[in-house]
């Protein structure tokens, strides 16, 4: 690939983080891994469109194993997908060819509700399990019967949290219906499939006492980075009085440990 042309890519990528308010330390990480990506695809002699792929990115996390560059290449990948650069963006998980009754349901699904990406990603990997399920078994889709039906749903479930079933149902689901009203089943299975019941547990209290507090705080663990970054997220609740989602938008660059002060990128209500 010309240097140009990545030089190019790489700056209008940069360009709308920082329009889009993206942190100072982010925009800069992600403008070095993107070089260092594309080094790693030219010295492997990929196109674009091989280069931004679930393979590809697998053989450079070998390399790199640092989680924050994978996501960035992937953040990229999905910015050069809506600008209609490459075909697909990276997944979490490997692009497979679907036969083609199930490729022309994602395709007409796709086109007539225009839905994003990853809900797509997951229509596939469910439709790749039920196709790999009915192709061991030499059944035809033309042949599908509900007790086919519940055999893979009792065997693709097993353990599975009831809040994933119902999404995982919701699919397989549509899919049939889908294949009812091109003609390819008689019978519209969608109707026969139930959906189990999900029971709301025990709400978390609203607030905390004085009390509740100073016992929650002598629970903080301050041994791994993570149990750091999680106890300086809750000391900033409870002595600043800040909402979960004013913390998880603050970075480095919002805090000044000179100053002992921090600012806040955006309050609820727009409030300084």
């Amino acid at each position: 690939m010309k240097k140009n042309t990545e030089h190019l890519l790489i700056d209008s990528y940069i360009s709308w983080m920082t329009q889009n308010d993206y942190a100072e330390s982010t925009v800069k990480f992600h403008k070095q891994t993107l070089k260092i990506y594309f080094d790693f695809i030219n010295n492997n002699c990929l196109s674009i469109e091989e280069g931004f792929t679930f393979e590809s990115l697998e053989i450079f996390k070998k390399l790199h194993p640092y989680k924050g560059k994978c996501c960035a290449v992937k953040g990229f990948s999905h910015y050069l997908f809506k600008n209609q650069i490459i075909q697909r963006p990276i997944t979490n998980i490997p692009f497979r060819v679907l036969p083609d009754e199930f490729e022309d349901y994602l395709l007409t699904y796709e086109k007539i509700f225009g839905i994003t990406q990853p809900h797509l990603d997951n229509k596939r990997r469910v439709l790749y399990l039920f196709s790999e399920y009915i192709s061991k078994r030499k059944i035809k889709l033309k042949n599908l019967k509900i007790e086919i039906i519940d055999d893979f749903l009792s065997q693709y479930n097993a353990g599975r949290p009831v809040s994933t079933i119902k999404y995982r149902l919701a699919h397989l689901r549509e899919f049939l219906r889908h294949l009812h009203m091109k003609g390819i089943i008689r019978k519209n299975l969608a109707l026969l499939i139930t959906t189990p019941r999900i029971y709301h547990h025990t709400r978390p209290p609203k607030f905390l006492r004085s009390n509740e507090v100073k016992q929650l705080l002598k629970t903080l663990l301050y041994t791994t980075p993570r149990e750091i970054r999680a106890s300086a997220f809750t000391h900033i609740a409870c002595d600043l009085g800040l909402r979960i989602g004013e913390i998880s938008k603050i970075s480095l660059d919002d805090i000044f440990f000179k100053e002992q002060e921090i600012k806040i990128p955006e309050r609820k209500g727009k409030n300084p």
